[in-house]
């Protein structure tokens, strides 16, 4: 029997079940007014229970669709529709929604093996390149102490010769000064000496 037969006859059963109750109600006989009155009153709400059942069975007769069972969600933004959802689609393990974890599975595996290539290969990347910088920074340092070496020779040389240029200097000073004043005794003694 296919599901619309079903629940074509579980509609079927219900309307007999209140035609049934409806049947038994009116064979009931009460002697008593408050009782009378109160069968009036479920006979009443019966009643209108099964005139409202027969015209929503009516109503899906004519419109519903048997084949294909339809559910909707509702609600505001953010409220939880798609979780429900999706938590519905793994419980009762729909076949799209196996297929999707099992892409995404094998999809997480694939970019787990991508990152862990390419970590290795930046990791010795970065070690080759870690150990030419300090290949560089070595020979960087050998040449500042080269240059620290040479400059200090030269500040020595440079010092060497301004201290030779203030002796010279020094000397020229004393012995000019020193033939000045001979000079100037001589010229004012009237002395003739000569120097050198």
């Amino acid at each position: 029997m296919t599901e619309s037969n079903d629940v074509s006859q579980l509609y079927k059963q219900a309307r007999k079940s209140l035609s049934s109750a409806l049947t038994d109600l009116s064979e009931i006989k009460i002697d008593d007014e408050e009782g009378n009155r109160y069968l009036a009153e479920v006979r009443e709400s019966l009643t209108a229970l099964n005139d409202r059942f027969d015209d929503d069975m009516g109503h899906l007769d004519r419109h519903a669709e048997w084949e294909k069972f339809t559910i909707a969600f509702f609600g505001e933004t953010n409220a939880g529709k798609s979780t429900i959802i999706e938590t519905l689609r793994i419980l009762f393990n729909e076949k799209g929604r196996r297929q999707s974890m099992d892409a995404n599975v094998a999809t997480s595996n694939e970019l787990k093996a991508i990152f862990l290539k390419g970590r290795e290969e930046l990791t010795a990347e970065l070690h080759n390149l870690g150990s030419t910088v300090a290949d560089q920074i070595l020979a960087l340092s050998g040449r500042v102490s080269a240059l620290a070496t040479a400059s200090q020779t030269a500040n020595e040389r440079a010092a060497r010769v301004a201290s030779s240029a203030v002796l010279a200097a020094t000397r020229r000073f004393w012995m000019g000064g020193l033939a000045g004043l001979i000079l100037g005794l001589s010229l004012g003694l009237g002395l003739g000496f000569r120097l050198f």
